[in-house]
């Protein structure tokens, strides 16, 4: 009696785990199915959309979409969502005759793109331009997000002209501000934006890589107000005021940038600890200077220069002028400056 209760319940078991085995993977690929890639192109019929705004609106967490050579009037978009994959293809999904990467063309709004309060959004592979007073790419509290390989107010690839003489407001090109932190923005060209600045962080954003950028004809190339963040490998020349400007920053590595025909190549107001390394200072009006205002602001000794290349092959210290105080002049040193200039990868 024993024995056969004993199978009965073995039987029973084997029922429920075969069951079991059966209901977990079909809730597994249900959630799989839902990661859709959804394409848009400017020739109706050839993509899911032909705005990339409705694209947006649609997408769920995880979604990729692909846009195709062709220009866009989107404007104002944002994305909410973690994981979206905004990519830009450079040739057509079917018909037409669009090359090169799509053409997002702003239409006098405050931006183009925003990421809102999202995580580990990645926009990618555009050309964007825009009408003045507008901003480009904005992340607001957006953590681990990738902005790269975009072209903003640059030569328009492709066959469709665009006045390449726009101006725009105050602000900066991609914008981060509100908690961002763990982001990338990485080789980005950003180009003829005399009034704004190329790349603009703010001072509650940390944990940034700006790295690979090349940014010309801007009022500051990068203007960053973080901590904790890595500054390298960007060629910046042409600026209107600085090439790079730390304002209230601390902890960062400056390392591997090209300055070049700059009013300033690197200016540090009020910021602290960090290092300024291995740079290529070249045919700027004053390679480097610094500004605190006080002790409280940290003693400028506190920012490290070192073997950065200075114009020229120097034998002896290179000494970098600056006030402490509001008014009272002081240098920082760079006690090994480089022999040669680097040669960025």
């Amino acid at each position: 009696m024993r024995n056969c209760s004993f199978r009965k319940i073995m039987v029973f078991g084997t029922i429920l785990l075969c069951v079991w085995l059966n209901i977990i993977p079909i809730g597994i690929s249900e959630k799989v199915d839902e990661i859709r890639i959804i394409t848009v192109d400017d020739e109706v019929g050839d993509g899911d959309y032909t705005s990339i705004k409705e694209a947006l609106n649609i997408s769920n967490p995880g979604d990729t979409i692909e846009v195709y050579s062709g220009i866009f009037y989107d404007n104002d978009m944002v994305i909410q969502k973690d994981r979206v994959t905004l990519k830009g293809i450079s040739h057509e999904l079917g018909n037409g005759s669009d090359i090169g990467m799509p053409i997002i063309y702003g239409t006098g709004s405050h931006y183009i793109l925003m990421v809102d309060n999202a995580q580990n959004v990645t926009i990618s592979g555009f050309c964007m331009k825009n009408d003045e007073y507008d901003l480009y790419i904005v992340l607001q509290d957006a953590i681990g997000c990738i902005i790269s390989d975009n072209s903003i107010n640059d030569e328009t690839t492709g066959n469709h002209p665009f006045d390449h003489n726009i101006r725009n407001s105050l602000g900066g090109c991609i914008e981060c501000c509100y908690y961002s932190k763990d982001c990338k923005i990485v080789n980005n060209t950003i180009r003829q934006n005399h009034n704004r600045s190329g790349i603009f962080i703010t001072s509650t954003c940390e944990y940034f890589m700006i790295s690979d950028n090349v940014i010309s004809d801007a009022d500051i190339g990068i203007l960053f107000y973080g901590k904790y963040s890595i500054i390298m490998r960007n060629r910046i020349s042409g600026c209107k005021n600085y090439g790079i400007t730390l304002l209230s920053s601390r902890y960062n590595t400056v390392s591997y940038n090209n300055l070049t025909d700059n009013p300033v190549g690197v200016n540090l107001s009020f910021s602290q600890w960090n290092k300024i390394e291995m740079n290529n200072f070249i045919d700027n009006q004053d390679h480097a200077q610094f500004f605190q205002g006080g002790f409280g602001d940290g003693f400028p000794g506190f920012n490290r220069w070192n073997n950065n290349y200075w114009g020229q092959p120097r034998m002896v210290p290179y000494l970098i002028q600056g006030y402490i105080f509001r008014s009272f002049h002081w240098c920082n040193i760079d006690w090994h400056p480089a022999q040669e200039p680097y040669t960025l990868s």
